[in-house]
């Protein structure tokens, strides 16, 4: 029976899981320094021992809205053709040997759908009681929206107009809260208590240490195979 192990964790009460191939550390969520002119699922990056890691958020990927990230959570770093970034994840419980028989592609839910090149999901697997998603972990990282709807033969003019449109349609009706977490923010957990904020940076700090390894985890030395 083919298996292929999986790092699985948590996020917003979902189960999720990654090749543990394309896995290379695990670390608690440090403070990130909010980075300009990046897509607005990369909330940040760390200095990791000399390098700088860019560090997505799931739920922008997603496309849900920004939440307030925890001192529980974590960062995984992942690696894919030589890219690598940080995920950040709510938490991180266990590797499994997924068996390729409990892996369904694709849900069929009675609705004609077109094709999805901006899916995330590998597929569904069935472990135990649980169902877990699967990530693709090429599309996660290289998938960006911009190519497919340049494809639409829709004028810069008329869709500048539609914008404008929308938005003095939606102004009004959005409250200072509102706005702020349709976004990403611009400082790092702004309503984070200063306990909090004292251990993310903290953290920050021993990850540019190089040889620092206190608060970080390698795959293969951290979680055993189930």
């Amino acid at each position: 029976m083919e298996t292929k192990p999986y790092l699985i964790f948590e996020q917003n009460g979902l189960l999720c899981g990654v090749e543990v191939g394309c896995v290379r550390e695990i670390f608690f969520l440090p403070e990130l320094t909010p980075i300009a002119e990046t897509p607005q699922d990369i909330v940040g990056a760390i200095d990791l021992r000399g390098e700088i890691l860019p560090v997505m958020d799931l739920n922008l990927r997603f496309g849900y809205v920004w939440q307030e990230y925890s001192v529980t959570d974590s960062a995984i770093v992942i690696e894919w053709q030589e890219i690598r970034l940080g995920i950040i994840v709510n938490e991180v419980t266990e590797v499994k040997q997924i068996p390729a028989e409990s892996i369904t592609p694709q849900l069929s839910y009675g609705r004609d759908k077109p094709d999805a090149p901006d899916s995330f999901l590998d597929g569904f697997a069935r472990c135990d009681a649980d169902i877990i998603m699967l990530l693709n972990v090429d599309r996660l990282i290289r998938y960006s929206p911009d190519k497919t709807e340049a494809q639409i033969p829709v004028s810069a003019a008329a869709i500048q107009v539609e914008a404008k449109n929308l938005q003095l349609e939606i102004e009004p009706k959005l409250s200072a809260e509102d706005t702020k977490v349709l976004g990403k923010p611009h400082v790092f957990c702004p309503n984070a208590t200063a306990e909090e904020k004292a251990i993310f940076r903290e953290r920050a700090d021993n990850l540019r240490l190089l040889g620092d390894r206190e608060n970080s985890a390698p795959i293969n030395m951290s979680l055993a195979v189930v």
